[in-house]
């Protein structure tokens, strides 16, 4: 309830602002120069960048894992924070084990 409330205190040109700056940025140049295993979590319903923005920067980038949400959008802790949390466990935990890049 506190990040709703805190969210919705924003200033809506501000925020536009902010996401049309990230909607039209092209980082695929460095993208490309990350060297660190990088976990993505789409959810099908996100508009912003959802999941052809995510497959598009998993071919990019060296080491990405996609994990879709089918029943998320945009704030996939917030919404899934139980299947987040799983996910985001298993990925560190399969980095610790020297599985993947």
């Amino acid at each position: 309830m506190a990040y709703e409330q805190r969210f919705l205190a924003q200033s809506p040109e501000n925020y536009a602002q902010a996401a049309l700056g990230a909607a039209t940025s092209d980082i695929t140049t460095m993208a490309a120069t990350i060297t660190c295993p990088v976990l993505m979590v789409p959810g099908a319903n996100d508009l912003l960048f959802g999941q052809p923005h995510a497959d598009e920067l998993a071919e990019i980038i060296p080491h990405a894992v996609t994990v879709p949400f089918s029943g998320g959008a945009h704030f996939i802790p917030y919404q899934q924070p139980v299947e987040f949390a799983a996910v985001v466990r298993a990925f560190l935990q399969d980095k610790r084990l020297g599985r993947g890049a």
